[in-house]
């Protein structure tokens, strides 16, 4: 699962207990938690949040504005395990 996120540093805490309430096989998961290498405000909070080891932060390099969430998908597939692709 990839999960963009940007200037979120007040959701991305609730938002990582939320997917940690998913009723679907931890052994499974892989959630790619996407944020710009230069979104600190971001990265802190999550840094903070406590991650279980199914959840990882992807940081990707500053993007052009209006292509930064596809982009940033794209890279961050690129270091998923799955074996089928689904968005």
């Amino acid at each position: 699962m990839l999960v963009p996120l940007y200037r979120e540093p007040d959701i991305a805490p609730r938002l990582i207990k939320r997917l940690g309430a998913l009723s679907y096989p931890r052994e499974l998961l892989d959630v790619l938690v996407i944020v710009e290498e230069d979104d600190h405000l971001t990265r802190s909070a999550l840094a903070s949040s406590g991650l279980p080891t199914w959840m990882r932060v992807i940081p990707v390099p500053d993007l052009a504005p209006a292509h930064q969430a596809a982009r940033a998908e794209l890279r961050a597939e690129l270091r998923a395990r799955a074996d089928h692709r689904c968005l």
